[in-house]
């Protein structure tokens, strides 16, 4: 097996070890976080402190005083080392699945500028007639008209001037919609 292959391989086993190891964790504090589980409850009736538990993820033997949780349905709980390990395990895994949620987050548009009103837009009255707006559109039609941009020019010129030629183009519609409009 050629070298690089080699090393593909073993990374992979080594990812897929430390998920296990990582989703056995994660398991394992959810299940610390179930109703049953508590922090050092008081011992049963007939239990003493001294009794002996087990650590449920390392396997060794600790006195009930010396567990840092325990299952109170069976002999398990945790020592202080094991719970240590799990505890930054499980934040970094919730730091890690917070950064996934924000780099897959959707971006959020921009709110809209506001708009001047369409007689601002054309510099005429709000009152003005419908020769006067139409007179104020085509002079400023012909300044702003994309085709007026010289051939060569950045292409953010052409489309400033487009944008303020589809706000002029706007600004005459609506003011000849309500000259046109029955009263």
């Amino acid at each position: 097996m050629p070298p690089h292959r080699r090393k593909a391989v073993i990374d992979d086993v080594v990812d897929s070890a430390v998920d296990a190891l990582f989703d056995r964790g994660a398991e394992l504090i959810d299940r610390m976080r179930q109703p049953a589980v508590v922090a050092v409850p008081p011992p049963a009736p007939g239990v003493e402190k001294s009794a002996v538990r087990m650590c449920a993820a390392c396997r060794k033997k600790f006195r009930t005083d010396a567990m840092e949780m325990i299952n109170p349905r069976n002999t398990f709980g945790l020592c202080p080392e094991c719970f240590g390990f799990l505890w930054e395990a499980g934040k970094r895994i919730l730091t890690a699945q917070r950064a996934q949620q924000r780099v897959n987050a959707p971006v959020a548009a921009p709110p809209p500028k506001p708009r001047k009103p369409p007689w601002e837009v054309l510099g005429i009255d709000p009152d003005a007639s419908a020769d006067e707006v139409k007179k104020a559109y085509r002079k400023l039609a012909a300044q702003y008209h994309p085709d007026t941009v010289p051939p060569g020019s950045p292409s953010e010129e052409k489309q400033r001037v487009t944008e303020l030629f589809m706000e002029v183009q706007r600004a005459f519609d609506v003011m000849m919609k309500v000259r046109k409009a029955p009263t």
